[in-house]
């Protein structure tokens, strides 16, 4: 069996190019996977980046519902103390008048009502 040589040459260049052919396509296809998956990666980036900008923004709206909370508290206690000392404040105005005769009852109204 005699080889000619552009045969040889044939023969090298259709096994190289279908060599190409085969191995070629799957780095391509591994390129573009690659190429895909560092697209999602950077798209998933971009959803969290705005994500956490949102989680700031609600985070801070929180904080100044806290602090809005705290002070309606501070305020409610205040009331709440305000309520208490009237309440002793006229407990002790009903048990003094109580005791008044006819014409302290007298005094005391007139007083009140100038």
């Amino acid at each position: 069996m005699k080889f000619n040589t552009p045969s040889v040459i044939l023969s090298i260049v259709v096994i190289a190019l279908a060599a190409f052919i085969i191995f070629g396509k799957s780095s391509t296809k591994d390129g573009d996977k690659y190429a895909k998956q560092k697209q999602e990666i950077d798209s998933l980036s971009c959803i969290i980046n705005t994500l956490e900008t949102e989680q700031l923004a609600q985070d801070t709206i929180i904080r100044n519902y806290q602090i809005q909370v705290v002070r309606l508290d501070h305020d409610i206690n205040a009331a709440k103390h305000k309520i208490t000392n009237l309440k002793h404040e006229y407990s002790t105005k009903i048990q003094t008048v109580s005791n008044f005769t006819p014409t302290e009852l007298d005094r005391f109204f007139a007083d009140r009502y100038k």
